[in-house]
C-alpha cells in the first residue's frame, strides 16, 4: 500500500510541503509554523503572547533610557572639566 501525498504551501514562509492524504495538520520543516489542514485550506495558527511583547517594549524603553542618561552623564563630565580650564585660564 503506498502511502498518497498531497502538496500545499507554507502559508508563513511559502515554503512547498508535502504531507501525507489524511493529515489534519503539520509544522513546516522550514520556519515552524503551524499548518492545519482542514478541505484542502491552509491556516495557520499563531500564539501571541501579549505579556511578551509588552514585557519587550518596556525593555527597549528602559535601555533607550539607560543609553540616555550615560550619554547625559558624560557629557556633564566632559563639559564640567572644560568649564574648570576656563576658569583657571582667567
Amino acid at each position: 500500500m503506498a502511502i498518497k501525498f498531497v502538496s500545499v504551501k507554507c502559508p508563513e514562509c511559502g515554503a512547498a510541503l508535502d504531507v501525507e492524504e489524511g493529515r489534519k495538520q503539520i509544522f513546516c520543516s522550514y520556519c515552524g509554523a503551524k499548518v492545519m489542514i482542514v478541505n484542502d485550506n491552509e491556516y495557520v495558527y499563531r500564539h501571541i503572547d501579549e505579556a511578551g511583547i509588552k514585557q519587550a517594549e518596556t525593555d527597549r524603553i528602559i535601555q533607550m533610557k539607560k543609553m540616555e542618561i550615560a550619554e547625559k552623564t558624560e557629557l556633564l563630565k566632559n563639559g564640567g572639566s572644560v568649564l574648570k580650564y576656563v576658569f583657571l585660564l582667567f
